[in-house]
């Protein structure tokens, strides 16, 4: 039997990093007795994690809320620094899937990234999404709707280094306070800022 690479159901539970989830795939997809005792498997587990790879985009779709999280991005086939746009939505079996967070790690480390929009919809980034992204420099996103931003999420960009020194937002949360900051300062948050990110007046 063929094990496709585009779809495959794995227990929640299994892994422990994303990175070992992918290599674990890839490996699979070589050994189709594997495919058949994974399958066995995630049968028997209640908790199931539906991974789809499309157009280099790793998601992780919840059928019940039909939603998509990106869960990681393959950059491999950027070979000049390149554009990236974020879909509003996804198909899959013939099911539309609005995306609306990136988790955590999920550009990590793509140095062929420059230029990344991100739509509207995106309510969540997680922890260290584009962190060492050492060539991004333009981010295209222009919403209030975003409600969470994880620490060190924007870190080691170009993005970030172009920032003024002071309280850097992004989107409608507060990221982080860049440069030295004065004794007795006093801070205040704008309105209509939806959160402030962990460590963010760390110095």
């Amino acid at each position: 039997m063929k094990l496709s690479m585009e779809t495959m159901y794995f227990p929640e539970a299994k892994f422990h990093h994303k990175k070992e989830m992918m290599a674990d795939w890839r490996k699979t997809s070589d050994n189709a007795s594997n495919f058949s005792a994974i399958s066995a498997v995630a049968c028997f587990v209640i908790a199931i994690a539906l991974w789809i790879l499309k157009d280099n985009f790793y998601y992780s779709i919840d059928s019940i809320t039909n939603t998509a999280t990106i869960i990681d991005y393959d950059d491999s086939g950027l070979n000049v620094l390149g554009n990236v746009i974020i879909q509003r939505e996804i198909v899959y079996n013939n099911k539309i899937y609005q995306i609306t967070s990136i988790g955590d790690n999920a550009f990590d480390c793509c140095h062929n990234i420059q230029s990344i929009t991100i739509p509207r919809y995106i309510t969540k980034i997680g922890k260290r999404a584009f962190y060492a992204c050492s060539n991004l420099h333009n981010i295209i996103y222009n919403s209030s709707e975003l409600v969470s931003l994880g620490e060190s999420a924007l870190d080691e960009t170009l993005w970030l280094e172009n920032q003024p020194d002071g309280c850097v937002y992004f989107g409608n949360c507060l990221y982080k306070y860049k440069g030295e900051m004065p004794e007795n300062t006093s801070i205040e948050v704008i309105d209509g800022t939806m959160s402030i990110c962990c460590f963010a007046f760390q110095q």
